[in-house]
């Protein structure tokens, strides 16, 4: 019951921050289904991001094949990765995949953000 009630109170307040007409209706009602489709749409926004972050580094390597072979090979072992992180948590502790899927598919946009960033900066040395 403790994990249900801090489960829906995290949901309730990370959907009040989203402006999606799914998550104006789970902040107003806070139906599980109005929550679960919320999270599914912040879930969705965050992948769109990702794909686009990854779009652009592909775009800077275009010279690069090896470079981008490697990017490719990371990106497709991550999303496994993600997938079977967010099923693992699912089954541990009953956490939510979509809240999941789209917290650490940010930590991934951030990632890919930087190397965006070091490959505008030149390459070489970033930290």
């Amino acid at each position: 019951m403790r994990w249900a009630l801090i489960f829906f109170v995290t949901l309730s307040a990370s959907c009040a921050a989203a402006q999606s007409s799914a998550c104006k209706l789970a902040n107003t009602r806070g139906g599980y289904g109005d929550i679960a489709a919320c999270n599914e749409e912040r879930f969705r926004v965050a992948d769109a991001k990702m794909n686009s972050l990854y779009d652009r580094l592909l775009k800077q390597l275009a010279d690069q094949p090896d470079k981008r072979d490697q990017l490719s090979r990371s990106q497709r072992s991550w999303v496994a990765h993600r997938d079977a992180t967010c099923m693992f948590w699912a089954g541990v502790v009953d956490y939510n995949i979509p809240v999941c899927r789209h917290q650490v598919t940010e930590q991934r946009n951030t990632i890919l953000r930087r190397m965006h960033e070091c490959l505008a900066e030149g390459g070489g040395k970033c930290s």
